[in-house]
């Protein structure tokens, strides 16, 4: 209510009935208001903000001030000031029975060491470090294959300050003795056995001062984080599919796929881990198609090579004349060799360097003790006996830095292609019937029936090899 005061002259001013009504008005007004003050006796709330709107602003507060010890000493002293009790914050509901992450990764991503990539999540995850804590890490990924086998690790993600600090956060890796490890500060977690291209999947959670992860699929228990501390915190923000180094200069790149990757600033419970990692496999429970890709080289029609002819067929294919970690291939054969060729040596296909260089490819030959040995760089073995008119098949897997090949029957394990470096390339093109003898004159020409010969770009599957062998 608000009173202009007036001028009053005595026996100069006239007063009328609508002076005097506005008088009473203002006299009402002011007793109604006088009322209301009365009521209210003993609040000493300032004008405009009851005490149930303190409580609630405080309740908001309370929610953003969750996990953040700087955050929750102010909300204390604004709760002093009004003269409230600290309100306590509830326990989310969302209507999916999960908060919302804090980090998604938008979709699946294939690295590639050789390329050098990575993505910076922009979450700093230890830049502030106190007991009330709380962190759920989700991730679903493959290694390729031949990654790993080295002193030097893949990182898959890193949010550490270099390892010869005393502050770190999270780092997790492959290890040399082919296993996936995970550092939190200077605790080591459990590792997890790596299987070539196979999707492995995580999860790390961290609770104030203590942490737990899977290891196959199982959380193991609660144990205390080693180092970990208020004075521990760690500027460097997470990081997916290269480490920090020494914070300037990025390394230990992954090879590989990741599926999914997700990060909760919260524990989450046990069935909302196993849910996401659920969702996290997609569809591998999928049958494999045994479809066959199109292949790079095919064999028109069967050929038999006779060794006076000289013949051979140059495919024009240098599989290494680059060499990557992201290598695939697959060369298939069946084949048949002449009696006369028995404990002799002849040259079914070679891309291989003079055999005394080091620098050396895939040669597949009949050997002098009456079998077909393979060599691939350094490494050489026989995989089947010769025996007269029988049909003999031939297969090599190339993927990343191994190697597997049909013998005697079966496929072996992936094994380390010795002397297989950046470095070790082969210029010559893959030829079937002849060896490449010095590098300018072939010779050893094959003895025998070639009926199939392809060569891949990928290293097939197993069922879509079951397929091409049942085709033959």
């Amino acid at each position: 209510m608000t009173y202009e005061k007036q001028s009053w002259i005595d026996g100069k001013t006239t007063v009328y009935a609508a002076n005097m009504m506005h008088i009473e008005q203002g006299i009402a007004d002011a007793a109604k208001a006088i009322n209301e003050l009365q009521k209210n006796a003993g609040n000493t709330e300032e004008a405009g903000i009851t005490k149930k709107t303190k409580q609630l602003v405080a309740t908001l507060f309370a929610n953003a001030a969750y996990s953040n010890a700087t955050m929750q000493a102010t909300l204390q002293e604004l709760c002093t000031e009004w003269g409230i009790d600290m309100p306590i914050r509830k326990p989310d509901t969302p209507s999916n029975g999960l908060p919302t992450p804090l980090y998604m990764l938008a979709a699946q991503k294939t690295f590639v060491q050789s390329k050098k990539e990575f993505i910076d999540t922009g979450l700093k995850l230890f830049e502030t470090v106190n007991d009330s804590m709380e962190l759920t890490l989700l991730a679903t990924f493959s290694v390729a294959a031949g990654t790993y086998n080295g002193s030097s690790p893949a990182a898959l993600f890193d949010c550490f300050s270099n390892s010869s600090n005393d502050q770190r956060g999270v780092f997790g890796c492959t290890w040399g003795n082919g296993n996936f490890g995970v550092n939190v500060y200077q605790s080591s977690g459990a590792s997890n056995t790596l299987v070539d291209d196979t999707k492995l999947q995580l999860a790390i959670q961290i609770k104030g001062g203590k942490y737990r992860m899977t290891k196959d699929g199982t959380f193991g228990a609660w144990s205390s984080i080693s180092n970990y501390g208020t004075g521990k915190t760690v500027s460097k923000s997470l990081l997916i599919g290269a480490a920090w180094g020494d914070g300037t200069e990025k390394k230990f790149y992954f090879g590989g796929t990741v599926y999914d990757f997700q990060v909760y600033g919260k524990v989450l419970t046990d069935a909302q881990v196993k849910a996401l990692l659920a969702a996290g496999l997609g569809d591998t429970t999928d049958t494999p198609s045994s479809t066959l890709p199109t292949p790079r080289y095919k064999l028109e029609a069967q050929k038999t090579f006779v060794p006076a002819n000289k013949e051979c067929i140059d495919t024009g294919i240098k599989p290494f004349a680059t060499i990557d970690t992201g290598m695939n291939l697959t060369v298939y054969a069946t084949f048949t060799v002449a009696d006369s060729a028995v404990n002799t040596v002849t040259t079914l296909l070679d891309c291989f360097t003079d055999s005394t260089d080091d620098r050396r490819g895939i040669i597949v030959a009949t050997w002098t003790n009456g079998t077909v040995g393979v060599n691939v760089f350094t490494y050489a073995s026989h995989f089947v006996k010769i025996e007269s008119g029988k049909k003999m098949k031939f297969l090599l897997q190339i993927k990343g830095t191994q190697f597997r090949f049909l013998s005697y029957g079966s496929m072996t394990e992936w094994k380390n292609i010795p002397n297989y470096a950046a470095n070790k390339t082969v210029e010559h093109p893959l030829l079937l019937g002849a060896g490449w003898g010095d590098g300018t004159t072939k010779d050893r020409f094959f003895n025998g029936t070639v009926y199939d010969f392809r060569v891949f770009d990928t290293a097939l599957t197993d069922a879509q090899i079951t397929t091409l062998m049942e085709a033959n």
